[in-house]
């Protein structure tokens, strides 16, 4: 029971917390960058795929998602039948807003 207290104060902690924590670690990374630069040659070997190499970051990344994915409440999914409409225009927003800044930006710099 312990456990889940103290789970439960560090959750509430971070989640009100959250921009002040990100803004902390941006100012101790542009201090003290040696870790965040050891972290990022760290690599986990895959033996199913011939021993390829995966970046630390790629593994935090698939996390994120997943707990994101775990997150999602199955009532909420089903009011996408319902307005369809909001499905489509998130996927497209997603797909062509990365791409019209990163064409921009390679159009900006030459």
């Amino acid at each position: 029971m312990k456990i889940r207290e103290t789970t439960k104060t560090l959750n509430g902690f971070i989640h009100g917390y959250l921009i002040w924590l990100i803004i902390l670690s941006y100012l101790l990374a542009s201090i003290l960058p040696e870790p965040g630069l050891i972290l990022r040659e760290v690599h986990f070997t895959n033996p199913m795929s011939n021993n390829q190499k995966i970046p630390l970051s790629l593994v935090l990344l698939s996390l994120i998602l997943f707990n994101a994915g775990i997150g999602v409440k199955i009532y909420d999914l089903s009011d996408i039948k319902k307005d369809i409409w909001i499905l489509i225009v998130g996927v497209i927003s997603n797909v062509t807003v990365p791409l019209t800044f990163i064409s921009l930006i390679t159009l900006l710099s030459g």
